[in-house]
C-alpha cells in the first residue's frame, strides 16, 4: 500500500489545515493577464471550473484508478487517500462533486474516498479529466 505523507494540496478547514497562499492560475482577465488566486474552500466552492482544476492536480498526486476481475466480473474505481488528518478534505471533495463514499482503514489512519459506480465516473469524473487545461 502507498501512504501519501506531506500533501501539497490543502484547504482551509481550521487553523492547522490550509492552503490560503497565492496561487498562480491560467485564469485569463479580461486585461489577458494572469490573476494570482487566493486558494480557499470558498474560491473552489465558488468556482467549479477552478475546483475541478485543482481537482486534477489533486488527482494526479493522490488519486489512483483501478480495475479488478472478482467473481467473473470487472471493475473499475476511482480512490483518492489521505491520513486520517486531512479527513475533511475528502468530504468536501465529496460534497462538490455529489458522489461517493468514504471509508477510513484503522490500521493505517488512512481515510479513502471512492466512487466505483461505472455511469458516475463517466458522467462526472472523467469528463473532468479529460476537459482538464492542464
Amino acid at each position: 500500500m502507498l501512504l501519501t505523507w506531506g500533501q501539497l494540496a490543502w484547504l482551509e478547514f481550521s487553523n492547522h489545515q490550509r492552503l490560503n497562499v497565492e496561487h498562480p492560475s491560467n485564469i485569463t482577465t479580461a486585461s489577458s493577464k494572469t490573476n494570482n488566486i487566493n486558494l480557499t474552500k470558498q474560491t473552489l466552492t465558488k468556482n467549479k471550473e477552478l475546483f475541478y482544476q485543482w481537482l486534477v492536480g489533486f488527482t494526479d498526486g493522490d488519486g489512483t484508478f483501478s480495475i479488478a476481475h472478482q467473481n467473473g466480473k470487472w471493475s473499475l474505481a476511482f480512490k483518492l487517500s489521505q491520513h486520517e488528518y486531512n479527513t475533511r478534505l475528502l468530504y468536501f471533495i465529496k460534497s462538490q462533486l455529489g458522489v461517493g463514499i468514504i471509508n477510513k482503514e484503522t490500521k493505517t489512519k488512512m481515510v479513502n474516498y471512492r466512487i466505483r459506480d461505472r455511469n458516475k465516473l463517466a458522467e462526472i469524473i472523467f469528463p473532468i479529466l479529460i476537459n482538464s487545461h492542464y
